[in-house]
């Protein structure tokens, strides 16, 4: 799931090309690992960054977009003692760029479960206030400050787009686009360090799939959690009937509670297989 800002032609852009260029990483790779589909989601991103920021670069355009990113993918565990082979199990990865959040809903016996349903956040928002966001922007030369919300800043007036703009600033802290931010030394900003203080990098978590116990995954915007918690959010769905149900009842509650930012969410279930 993708989440733009500034325009379209950067989420449409990554919506059209990143799964080709995951599986293009993947393609000379003699089997799948989460060593190599780390490594693969990682270089897909990058690539497709570079990608669009070509494109943007002869426009001048400042378009970007957050991603959150779940493959549910199998893993052959090793034979046994005797030689045979246990039943295959599968492993979820989720990718984030940005304030895009996923959290599963599951029944396993963790810390604050009490013995039911919890939500269990699989990805951390970069916000430009988290405290390492904030110390690799500020090294670089870059600004953390309160507008509205917390933004990531140039360190002075750019020359972007034909215009002078004196200050710029994003909500978010990794993104793909923002060629502002990614290179404002090259827009005139002086006293900031190459190496882009937004990045499109993603932070990567990976985990056992239980499906006897997680019972679905919700991916949503900014829009979402905005107003409504992690744990607001998996009751909200827990109650619906079916998967699409969960989604449009989530959307429904967004609207609902104010949010003043678009909104996006799916949920996503499976099925224990024998």
């Amino acid at each position: 799931m993708c989440d733009g800002h500034s325009g379209s032609l950067c989420v449409d852009y990554i919506v059209e090309n990143l799964g080709t260029n995951i599986q293009q990483c993947l393609s000379n790779q003699p089997k799948l690992t989460e060593e190599i589909l780390i490594q693969a989601v990682t270089e897909a991103c990058a690539v497709s960054d570079d990608d669009f920021l070509k494109q943007a670069r002869d426009i001048e355009t400042n378009d970007g977009s957050t991603m959150i990113l779940a493959l549910i993918y199998p893993e052959e565990a090793p034979p046994g003692p005797d030689g045979t082979k246990s039943a295959e199990t599968y492993r979820l990865l989720v990718a984030n760029i940005g304030d895009s959040r996923a959290v599963l809903c599951t029944a396993r016996d963790l810390p604050g479960s009490n013995g039911g349903l919890m939500a269990l956040p699989l990805s951390v928002d970069h916000k430009p206030v988290r405290e390492d966001e904030k110390a690799r922007i500020e090294s670089l030369g870059g600004v953390v400050d309160f507008m509205g919300v917390w933004r990531v800043f140039t360190p002075g007036p750019c020359s972007f787009g034909g215009q002078n703009i004196q200050r710029w600033g994003l909500a978010v802290s990794r993104a793909f686009g923002d060629l502002l931010l990614k290179e404002p030394e090259k827009f005139d900003c002086v006293g900031v360090a190459p190496g882009g203080l937004v990045t499109a990098v993603p932070e990567i978590q990976c985990m056992d799939l239980q499906p006897n116990k997680d019972r679905f995954l919700v991916l949503a915007c900014d829009g979402v959690w905005d107003v409504l918690s992690s744990e607001e959010a998996v009751s909200i769905c827990a109650e619906a009937e079916s998967a699409k149900k969960a989604a449009e009842t989530l959307m429904r509650r967004t609207y609902a509670s104010n949010s003043d930012d678009n909104i996006t969410a799916v949920v996503l279930t499976w099925s224990e297989v024998d």
